[in-house]
């Protein structure tokens, strides 16, 4: 059986997620982390089963690593950036609903 490529994601809660990537397909991963939104109305997430579904998907550009994470039952997709800098990793992060991608700071590994 062939090794899953995963991304290990911790969301602002502290719930940690190791998402699995699909290399020129989808793969599938629950979790328990709420996804991405900027608003959070009162209710947002009412009638929606706590588990969540993130199909993830990835592939390659020269150094460049681009990840699609679309959460099946949910509005938003992120698209992510990850490049090698002389500092260690570059990652910049889009949503659906914005024009411009954003940075994030990796945390260190804690392992």
């Amino acid at each position: 059986m062939r090794a899953v490529d995963a991304l290990r994601v911790t969301s602002e809660e502290g719930i940690v997620t190791n998402i699995a990537l699909g290399y020129k397909r989808w793969l599938t991963t629950s979790t328990k982390a709420y996804p991405a939104y900027p608003i959070w109305p009162k209710d947002v997430f009412k009638g929606i089963d706590e588990r969540f579904l993130v199909s993830a998907s990835y592939g390659s550009t020269g150094d460049r690593l681009d990840v699609t994470l679309h959460y099946v039952n949910w509005i938003t997709p992120v698209e992510l950036s990850i490049e090698p800098t002389v500092e260690g990793l570059s990652i910049k992060a889009r949503m659906n609903h914005e024009d411009k991608p954003f940075v994030l700071t990796p945390l260190p590994d804690r392992e």
